[in-house]
C-alpha cells in the first residue's frame, strides 16, 4: 500500500475542514458527558464534606469533659 501523489496540493483551508470534522467529533462527546460528571462530583464531595463535619462533632463531643467552675 503506498502513498499516491495528489493531483493538488493539500492547501491549509483543506487541513482546517478536516481538523474540525475530528475535533468535532470528539469536542461534542465530551461536552455531552462533562455536566453530570460535574454536577455528581459535585454532589458527592458536598455529602463527604457533610458527613465528615457530623463525624468528626460527634467524636469531639464524646472525648471532651466538661468542666464546671463553682465560686464559694
Amino acid at each position: 500500500m503506498g502513498a499516491t501523489k495528489p493531483q493538488q496540493p493539500i492547501s491549509r483551508d483543506d487541513l482546517e475542514r478536516s481538523f474540525k470534522e475530528v475535533l468535532g467529533q470528539s469536542e461534542d462527546t465530551v461536552k455531552d458527558f462533562l455536566p453530570p460528571v460535574v454536577v455528581g462530583t459535585g454532589v458527592a464531595v458536598g455529602f463527604g464534606a457533610v458527613v465528615i463535619y457530623l463525624l468528626g462533632r460527634r467524636r469531639g463531643r464524646r472525648r471532651s469533659s466538661v468542666v464546671e467552675v463553682r465560686r464559694i
